[in-house]
């Protein structure tokens, strides 16, 4: 499903199969149809995925939850447990870091003083708040009203984030999107990645 965005507008649905180079973790591919979206801003493309199991609950979940390669360091954190989690829902894979225009692989961010700061001491608290925004928009324009996210990420993060020393060290606290999205409504199911 191509989902072309114009003036905040979804204007043209189609299906397509999916492009080799989505990078895609194999076993998603196996387990279900893959469809691609994407997304335009400006002149660069945004690329975000929907798997479709069964068309009945809506639910976005982290995209590299699902083996998308779009964390910071180019790599994903899935998850084959999450599959049995998310059987019969109609899925939406989302990455407001990606969303934003962030690359992947990008620099390392955390939050500190309620902004975001890359590893390089630059801050990037613009990008974040562009995804979060993004991202609400493309869920609410769907119809999800509830969502999987992967803990410890400045954007998702939903029990625990980075205290922004970039020592490993966990505070309680919420990313900029999983808190914006709670403060809109949407639901953030607790995932035991475990």
């Amino acid at each position: 499903m191509i989902l072309e965005e114009s003036s905040g507008k979804a204007v043209e649905l189609l299906t397509q199969s999916v492009p080799s180079r989505t990078h895609a973790h194999p076993s998603l591919i196996r387990k279900s149809k893959l469809n691609l979206i994407r997304m335009n801003k400006n002149s660069s493309s945004l690329f975000l995925f929907c798997y479709n199991i069964v068309m009945e609950e809506c639910i976005a979940v982290s995209a590299c939850l699902l083996g998308v390669n779009c964390k910071y360091n180019g790599t994903n954190n899935y998850n084959s447990k999450l599959f049995e989690l998310i059987k019969g829902k109609r899925v939406f894979v989302i990455c407001p870091e990606v969303f934003s225009g962030l690359s992947t692989p990008r620099i390392p961010s955390e939050i500190l003083n309620n902004r975001v700061i890359n590893e390089k001491g630059k801050d990037v608290t613009s990008y974040f708040l562009d995804g979060r925004n993004k991202t609400l928009k493309f869920l609410k324009d769907a119809g999800v009203t509830k969502a999987i996210l992967k803990d410890g990420s400045p954007s998702c993060g939903y029990s625990y984030i980075y205290d922004g020393t970039f020592t490993h060290t966990k505070v309680f606290d919420m990313g900029f999107t999983a808190k914006y999205l709670k403060e809109n409504g949407i639901e953030v199911i607790f995932f035991n990645e475990g």
